[in-house]
């Protein structure tokens, strides 16, 4: 099989797991109401962050920004085809890691959702990057996307116990 195509599956894939997020999240809406639904959903996928944090960075050096940011970014599928980014390293030591465009989001925009539930499912899928980030030893700070933001979500790495 060739690599776009493989490229394409990979992509499909991502969409069914952001159709996924829409469809539990509504489920559990409509029994629990939306403030909950959101609060157990963000749980799994925090979870589920975390179990991927423990392998992805099982041998990078604890507590250094360069060192998770450079490991999670070889990590990215499709050697970042699906998650492109823009990175800027701070004099401080801290890692700005800011990703331009992500197929969950666009999942969620060829679906139709409104802008207002799409950003809540992001806030939800955001919670994957922080239990991503538990094991490592650094801060994430996070912003997810925002009706009217240009790309998807900011992290932002640094030491631990550096404020800002």
């Amino acid at each position: 099989m060739d690599e776009p195509r493989l490229i394409e599956e990979l992509r499909e894939s991502f969409a069914n797991r952001a159709m996924l997020y829409h469809l539990i999240f509504e489920e559990l809406a409509s029994e629990l109401g939306s403030e909950r639904a959101a609060e157990i959903l963000g749980r799994a996928v925090h979870r589920r962050g975390e179990q991927v944090g423990r392998r992805l960075f099982a041998r990078t050096e604890r507590g250094r920004p360069a060192a998770v940011a450079a490991a999670f970014l070889a990590a990215s599928p499709a050697g970042g085809a699906l998650f492109p980014t823009q990175v800027a390293h701070a004099a401080d030591g801290s890692v700005e890691i800011r990703v331009r465009r992500c197929p969950l989001l666009e999942a969620w925009r060829e679906a139709g959702l409104a802008d207002a539930k799409i950003a809540r499912l992001c806030a939800i899928a955001g919670r994957f990057d922080h239990g991503l980030f538990a094991p490592t030893g650094v801060t994430l700070a996070a912003a997810t996307w925002q009706p009217g933001a240009a790309g998807c979500c900011r992290l932002v790495l640094r030491q631990s116990g550096d404020n800002g």
